[in-house]
């Protein structure tokens, strides 16, 4: 199934930038493979279908094809944003990598990425999601910054922790947001006062809390 999936990302990609049939050639540069392996592999996904292809013409999606095409590329970005934006990983190495886990991650473990990472609209390149719905969880984590003054939170989760290490903040701790002006935020935690830019509080990821706690 994993290669029937990466042919349906090539032909995914190839209708969205082309806009028009997808050919064997285009098909077969793509996955650096022969146009040949190409010819049996279409003449098999059209018997299952999920392309309609037409010897010498090409291939394009059925509406199965596409559906799953769409989940596939979705899964794909998610993976690539949280590699990118919480694990600092280097883009083209997160890429890589993703390919490997949108066709073996389960299902459950995505969905919960994407609720770690708020529901993304935009995939670390700046695409759209395709317009998918992420996941039925519902989305309770927000960046920091989104907070108000007076407001609590507990931090779920830092992006690009090597990089905020030193500010004394880690999962679980328990804030609230004491003065918020201009691009600046200051929160109280653990009996201590720190001042973020918004740049850095958008890194932080946080789940509001409506209950009263010490600090």
């Amino acid at each position: 199934m994993e290669r029937v999936e990466e042919y349906l990302e090539a032909i995914y990609d190839i209708q969205k930038k082309d806009k028009k049939v997808a050919r064997t050639n285009r098909i077969a540069e793509a996955l650096g493979i022969k146009p040949g392996s190409v010819t049996e592999m279409l003449v098999k996904m059209s018997k299952e279908g999920y392309v309609d292809y037409q010897p010498y013409y090409g291939a394009i999606l059925t509406q199965k094809g596409m559906e799953l095409a769409r989940k596939i590329k979705r899964s794909h970005r998610i993976f690539e944003r949280f590699l990118v934006d919480f694990l600092g990983v280097d883009s083209p190495i997160a890429h890589k990598l993703a390919c490997d886990m949108e066709h073996y991650i389960p299902k459950e473990v995505e969905d919960r990425l994407c609720e770690l990472m708020s529901n993304p609209e935009y995939c670390e390149e700046g695409k759209r999601m395709d317009g998918l719905e992420c996941c039925e969880v519902s989305v309770s984590f927000h960046p920091l910054w989104d907070l108000e003054v007076d407001e609590r939170g507990v931090i779920v989760a830092i992006r690009q922790e090597d990089k905020l290490k030193n500010l004394g903040l880690d999962c679980g701790v328990e804030f609230s947001v004491i003065d918020k002006s201009g691009d600046t935020i200051i929160i109280s935690f653990s009996g201590n006062e720190l001042s973020l830019s918004k740049e850095v509080a958008g890194l932080i990821l946080v789940k509001k809390s409506q209950d009263e706690f010490s600090e």
